[in-house]
């Protein structure tokens, strides 16, 4: 125990020219559950300019130094990382994800971003949202439902938000507010900037055809943060068409004429 100790502080003492740690992940954790820090992953990938700007520019500066050696910080390279990429859903290089001791996202910064910017967004308070999506948990076939997404943001301005719902083949997603941009079962709202404690709301309209349970997935991702919710729904009934007649005067008197209404419904 006392050797793997030692061993342990030896390479935490080792601090790489950019501000790295020659650490795994897993021995990052490691410490990180025992001392109770958080750990800085950053993401690069081999001959790409932006990850040049960001090892010629803002790794250089003395503060996001600071920030990085105060912090377990490393640097995993495309080619060498196609596991964690994989784990943590990396699409844009460089990725800069700030996660907690037991590797739950706190910060997600995308793309290039100067030394001031990062290190307003290091010194903040952790982001914080709140993604629910409520709705009937029971719905008739052919019938639409909605359910409603509500977002509220905490204490740290969110940017670049986008809501995606996905539903299963046997869900139609049909409108929604927030004017979403719809595609066969998947359905994006361009949420923007999201401003301390603001909150938000977008109804959505489904419809179902198959008897069953199924669930809307929603997930809230900005720069910083990601939020997954779901809702699901159980379809009840049979196919058909609902055929009402309805009087337009009551009463109705000895020898009086009326026009009826009559409704159908699909």
């Amino acid at each position: 125990m006392e050797k793997k100790l030692i061993f342990m502080v030896f390479f935490l003492s080792l601090i790489c020219a950019e501000g790295f740690r020659p650490l795994t992940l897993e021995q990052a954790q490691v410490f990180a559950r025992q001392n109770n820090k958080n750990i800085v992953v950053y993401f690069d990938q081999e001959n790409s300019n932006p990850c040049r700007l960001m090892k010629q520019l803002t790794f250089k500066n003395d503060q996001v130094q600071k920030w990085l050696n105060n912090n377990l910080s490393l640097k995993l390279v495309k080619s060498k990382a196609a596991h964690t990429i994989e784990k943590f859903n990396i699409m844009v290089f460089p990725t800069i994800l700030i996660l907690d001791k037991n590797e739950k996202v706190l910060q997600r910064i995308e793309g290039y971003i100067p030394a001031k910017n990062l290190l307003e967004i290091a010194n903040a308070k952790v982001p914080r949202l709140d993604l629910t999506i409520k709705g009937h948990h029971m719905a008739y076939l052919s019938k639409r439902t909605q359910a409603t997404i509500t977002i509220e943001n905490g204490h740290v301005p969110l940017e670049f938000g986008v809501l995606r719902i996905e539903a299963p083949n046997k869900l139609q997603i049909l409108s929604g507010e927030g004017n979403p941009y719809i595609s066969k079962n998947t359905a994006s709202i361009n949420v923007g900037v999201l401003k301390p404690k603001e909150k938000r709301e977008y109804k959505i309209t489904f419809i179902s055809k198959h008897p069953g349970k199924y669930c809307l997935k929603v997930l809230f991702k900005s720069r910083q943060i990601e939020k997954r919710a779901e809702h699901c729904t159980t379809w009840r009934g049979f196919p058909a068409l609902l055929i009402e007649m309805i009087d337009t005067v009551d009463p109705l008197l000895i020898g009086e004429e009326t026009t009826l209404i009559v409704e159908i419904s699909n």
